[in-house]
């Protein structure tokens, strides 16, 4: 039962045995990549004029085109080939633009609860009106909206 509302993301303790079986298995003989690109989106002009692709692109446009059933939307699906896997798994070098972040300086790591005046105290902030007396009145009234 208390795990009724957390659903997919209850996260439980660290097992580093875990967090290993899943890094090794993720690499690119595991992957599955999808593609969305106008480059590919006509049956009759897969590559159109104009565009430079490399062989694994290519290589991407040589499948056949089937059609979901449910929405119709086209869509195809292609082995990758042993080359890009190759070029994946053994990197000439890594984009430096793959890093993980910095620090963020603003998440709290102080989480103590304090309280800089009493709540009881006689110079605590008063309610500005009494509801009994001056209730809430309605902003705004629209269809899907109401204030």
């Amino acid at each position: 039962p208390q795990k009724l509302l957390a659903g997919s993301s209850l996260t439980e303790e660290y097992n580093p045995e875990i967090t290993s079986a899943f890094l090794d298995r993720f690499t690119p003989e595991n992957c599955l990549v999808t593609v969305w690109a106008p480059e590919f989106d006509n049956e009759e002009n897969d590559v159109k004029q104009n565009i430079d692709v490399d062989s694994h692109i290519t290589s991407a446009s040589e499948g056949k085109w089937s059609t979901e059933k449910w929405y119709g939307a086209k869509h195809r699906c292609v082995k990758i080939s042993e080359s890009l896997l190759n070029e994946w798994s053994n990197p000439a070098e890594i984009d430096s633009r793959l890093a993980l972040p910095k620090l963020n300086e603003f998440n709290p790591n102080d989480f103590s609860l304090r309280c800089d005046q009493d709540a009881f105290s006689d110079d605590a902030p008063k309610p500005t009106s009494d509801i009994s007396k001056d209730p809430p009145k309605v902003l705004v009234d629209k269809p899907g909206l109401r204030v």
